[in-house]
Formats: C-alpha cells, sequence, structure tokens
C-alpha cells in the first residue's frame, strides 16, 4: 500500500476541503491513502469533525504529529520538538509523518502541501505508481542555481539542506556540484521504505540520535531537497541539470510548453504542474500530459497571464 502524505493545521481547512473534494469527482476505487498529518489530538478532532460530512472513510487516514514524536524521543522532549519548532514546524511535522509512514510499511510515500487539486477522473493508485516509476529510475532533474538567483531563497535551500549531511559528504556533493542544482517542486517528493529506514539510519547517526536529526532542521530543511541529496550520495541517484534543454527556470517556474521540452529532450514525464501554468495554457495540459494528475501552488497566481479585454 502507498500513502500520500499531507501536513495540515486548522487554518489550511478550506484547502483541505477544496483537494478532497477534488478527489470526489473520481470514480476510482484505490487502495493508496489520504494521510493528514495533525499537529496534536485536539487538531486530529477538528479535522475528523469537520471533514466527516465528506464521507471518504476508508481514504483518508488522520494521524496525530506529536503522538509520534513522543513515540519517538518521550514525552518531555515533544514541547522542544514541535510546540518551539518555529519556522522549522512544516518540516518536522513532515520528516515525522514519514517515520510514521515507515513503521506502517508503506512501500511509497508522497508528500504533499495542502494547497493542491486533484484532476477529475484522477486514479490515485495509477498516480502513486508513475510517481514511483519516476523514482526507481534513479535520476532526479532539476534547474542550475544561476547567480541571478544568489539573494532568493533557492541557494539557502540546497545549502542548509545539504548542512545536514556528514562533512565528508558535503564535500563529495559540493565537488559534484550538487549544491547548484535545484530540484524542489519538479516531482512530488516520492520516498520508498528501503531508502528512507537507510535515510534515517543514517540521520540518527550522524546527528547522535533520531532526536538530534529533528533538532537541526529549520525552515530551509526541505523533505525533498534533503532525502533527494541522500539518494545522490548513498543510493547511486543521480542529479543532473536540465539546461543542456535550454531552460533556465527553476521547477516552479515552468510553463505547460516548457515541461514538453523536457519530456522530449530528456525523457521526463510529469505528473503534476502548478496552476498558473494549467491555466495559462487550458488545452495543452491534458494534451500533452494526460497522465497529469495533480496540479499545485493554487494558492499562487504570480506569472498568470491575463488576456487582452474585450473590445
Amino acid at each position: 500500500m502507498n500513502a500520500i502524505i499531507i501536513p495540515v493545521h486548522p487554518p489550511k481547512i478550506i484547502w483541505v476541503i477544496s483537494l478532497l473534494n477534488s478527489l470526489r469527482l473520481s470514480p476510482h476505487k484505490v487502495e493508496s491513502r489520504i494521510v493528514l498529518a495533525c499537529s496534536n489530538h485536539a487538531d486530529v478532532g477538528f479535522f475528523a469533525r469537520t471533514l466527516s460530512s465528506l464521507k471518504l472513510d476508508g481514504l483518508v487516514a488522520l494521524i496525530n504529529v506529536e503522538h509520534q514524536a513522543r513515540y519517538c524521543f518521550g514525552h518531555q522532549e515533544v514541547d522542544k520538538t514541535l510546540e518551539n519548532a518555529g519556522a522549522a514546524i512544516i518540516n518536522r511535522k513532515k520528516f515525522l509523518a514519514l517515520h510514521w509512514a515507515l513503521q506502517q510499511g508503506f512501500q511509497y510515500s508522497i508528500v504533499v502541501d495542502s494547497d493542491i487539486l486533484f484532476l477529475p477522473e484522477v486514479n490515485l493508485d495509477l498516480l502513486v505508481d508513475k510517481v514511483a516509476a519516476n523514482y526507481d529510475r534513479n535520476v532526479q532533474w532539476g534547474s542550475t542555481l544561476v547567480a541571478e538567483l544568489d539573494s532568493l531563497a533557492y541557494p539557502e535551500i540546497n545549502e542548509r539542506s545539504l548542512q545536514l549531511f556528514s562533512a565528508e559528504d558535503q564535500s563529495t556533493a559540493r565537488a559534484a556540484g550538487l549544491n547548484r542544482i535545484y530540484t524542489w517542486f519538479l516531482e512530488p517528493p516520492c520516498y520508498r521504505l528501503d531508502d528512507l529506514q537507510r535515510f534515517f539510519q543514517y540521520m540518527a547517526e550522524v546527528h547522535g540520535s533520531d532526536r538530534g536529526f529533528f533538532d537541526a532542521l529549520s525552515w530551509h530543511s526541505f523533505d525533498g531537497v534533503v532525502f533527494t541529496y541522500f539518494r545522490a550520495l548513498h543510493c547511486n541517484t543521480q542529479i543532473l541539470s536540465y539546461a543542456k534543454a535550454g531552460i533556465a527556470h527553476i521547477p516552479e517556474w515552468l510553463s505547460v510548453e516548457q515541461l514538453s521540452v523536457l519530456r522530449h529532450s530528456i525523457g521526463f514525464e510529469p505528473v503534476w504542474a502548478t496552476l498558473v501554468s494549467s491555466l495559462n495554457s487550458p488545452t495543452s495540459l491534458q494534451a500533452y500530459f494526460p497522465q497529469c494528475g495533480i496540479l499545485y501552488h493554487c494558492d499562487r497566481m504570480n506569472g498568470l497571464e491575463v488576456g487582452a479585454a474585450p473590445a
């Protein structure tokens, strides 16, 4: 069985309802589960009550990451791990949810934010299979971080994520130029069970314990970036730049047309796209990529092309 994990808290309830309502349009019976990772027992109760009318029993699971933190670190450490996490809370919740998924034995886990919509007719099992197939190719594509981006957050995301690794691994990654390739958002972050187990073991060794790893996480420690570095350093995965296709945009800025260029030049098959790219090319997305099942960044309208007003 596979899981799509979504960290949530009450202010995100409208997005959660929207994404679950988008799933109700699908006629498919599936085994994959939507896992809503709640901060604490009170939030679990809030989402259980609020979502009960959607009647998605069996598809949606609610988990309490505070409970998972107690399991991992002990009762007295939970406040330090979650309540005082500050901006790092989102990444700690994601990795705690992945720790839970590892214990549950999910073969593949995908972690996404709540500001997504599933396209009509989507089959979650086939969607996860496509993400897993991309994962199993052991190639992660990304954009080259050019100097013009140095003042933005993207280089620091790579840097802070890489700093979670041993000094030797950091040196290896930098020597290979991996710190200058930005992979976040090209694909939904995916985690295979065997690699995820090795990942947590590695991080516990580097930081002295699981708790040490979680304490080291910051807002810039993006789960997918961290895990992609691990795969490159320890799982024979290649991190490659698609700059050779003549595209400089970072993944979340790619248009449908640019995604099509990547498919023809490097063989990459996207399974998601931003809402804005879909709105800018409403017929092209499904024409080019019928396998695309998710729209992400539904809370961001930057880059929306507005046509000329009628005369």
